[in-house]
């Protein structure tokens, strides 16, 4: 650009663009992306029909099971077939052995699943058969996650989108002579080197082979911290990041729905007594409004909490964690940004995850049985909640309709009167001398 007539810099421009093109190219012949994408679609409503199915079992809805069970049956014979085909067709050993295996746990799944339904609902007060169902439940959603997550977002679907931009730069790299406006130039350019770096950044998380990466895109950089948050919950040492409060604060205030009227939708969970740290939650008309008001609110609560728990305190730093994460998926369901909405509501409950195994360590040192035992309840609602929202955020994100914001809704309203319910028996807890 600087030297127009310098022939040779040119030359080796173009050169560099058609190797670029052509590289990228070629990986539509490697890859098979309609497979990869109706494997996706078919999984989403596989998550949907779970989330469906799920809310029938509490409900005891006997005819609605026996229908939520054949239709999983159906859409899983068409996963399975989708996985077997997916996995011969990958070209990576690891992501063949990965796809094959999660068609065998989710036939094993499937069929557990049938029979703790059945029992659930001809036993309506059978606690640990609605635990059970509850628990195949995440299980089977996370096996299908992990099949969108090894056929999506590689860096091969990325380059298929690449392939076009660098197309277009070379159109009009060639057309330059001509007239064309540098100035359109040089934005396509930096367009593509922008995309480029996103790409890198996502081979980077998907590699993920050392810590401090530099350079990872905002996507790549939350999945990361979230897989090494699980890694921390599965092995025992969930340790939550005191949040910034600060910034959370100036998140919330600048909310533009903070100044809504809301709405009464009524059946809202009542708060225990023993809190008297929680008030009344305002219902808002969109589903991104309510995020935003709970998050709002239960960042009041752990404002209001704030000298009566230590400042280290697990619960209270992941109350503050949760907090942003509901403001954040605020954000992702008002752009439309999918990803975020997922990463987010992941986040969300990985945190519940590890709040309640504090909760549960906790406990040993609770020697008043009535405390622990409401203790114990109020952070296992939780955990179930933080598995509901996993999958109706998944649901949302695949293109939910109003029924799912409305079950969203309903959901995370529980999580915003649940959180103030443990964090009151945590202050009772600590009152009485429990540590």
């Amino acid at each position: 650009m600087a030297k127009p007539d310098d022939r040779k810099a040119k030359d080796k421009l173009e050169a560099t663009i058609k190797a670029n093109e052509a590289a990228l190219a070629a990986i539509p012949a490697a890859t098979n992306p309609s497979l990869d994408n109706d494997l996706i679609a078919a999984a989403k409503e596989e998550q949907a029909r779970l989330a469906d199915n799920l809310v029938k079992v509490e409900e005891g809805d006997k005819a609605g099971v026996a229908d939520g069970n054949k239709k999983i049956a159906d859409k899983q014979k068409e996963v399975l077939d989708l996985l077997n085909k997916a996995a011969d067709a990958s070209t990576n050993p690891s992501d063949k052995d990965k796809l094959h295996k999660i068609g065998e746990n989710l036939g094993q799944l499937q069929k557990q699943l049938v029979d703790a339904s059945n029992k659930s609902v001809a036993n309506p007060s059978d606690q640990d058969a609605a635990q059970d169902v509850r628990d195949i439940t995440r299980k089977m959603h996370d096996q299908l996650q992990k099949a969108i997550d090894t056929v999506s977002d590689t860096p091969t679907t990325k380059a298929l989108t690449e392939n076009k931009k660098t197309r277009n730069f070379a159109a009009k790299l060639g057309n330059a002579a001509g007239g064309d406006d540098l100035d359109d130039l040089l934005k396509c350019a930096r367009d593509l080197s922008n995309s480029m770096n996103g790409l890198i950044g996502q081979v980077h998380g998907v590699a993920n082979s050392q810590n401090g990466i530099p350079n990872l895109s905002k996507d790549a950089q939350a999945a990361l911290d979230l897989s090494n948050m699980l890694k921390e919950i599965e092995s025992g040492n969930y340790q939550p990041k005191p949040v910034n409060t600060a910034d959370l604060d100036k998140m919330l205030n600048n909310m533009s729905n903070q100044k809504a009227a809301p709405t009464n939708r009524g059946g809202a969970t009542s708060v225990s007594a023993s809190t008297e740290i929680a008030s009344h939650i305002p219902e808002k008309k969109t589903l991104e409004d309510n995020f935003e008001t709970v998050a709002a609110h239960v960042r009041n609560v752990t404002k209001h909490t704030a000298g009566k728990l230590p400042d280290n305190d697990p619960i209270m730093l992941s109350s503050n964690n949760i907090a942003v994460e509901l403001a954040k998926m605020a954000q992702a369901a008002r752009t439309g940004d999918r990803q975020g909405l997922l990463v987010s509501s992941r986040t969300c409950a990985a945190h519940l995850s590890g709040m309640h195994k504090t909760v549960q360590a906790r406990l040993a040192s609770i020697k008043d049985p009535k405390l622990a035992a409401k203790m114990f309840k109020a952070s296992e609602a939780l955990l179930n909640f933080g598995t509901q929202l996993k999958i109706l955020a998944a649901v949302k994100a695949a293109g939910g309709d109003k029924d799912s914001d409305e079950q969203l809704i309903t959901l995370v309203r529980n999580i915003g009167y649940g959180l103030p319910n443990l964090l009151g028996i945590a202050i009772e807890a600590h009152l009485k001398g429990y540590k």
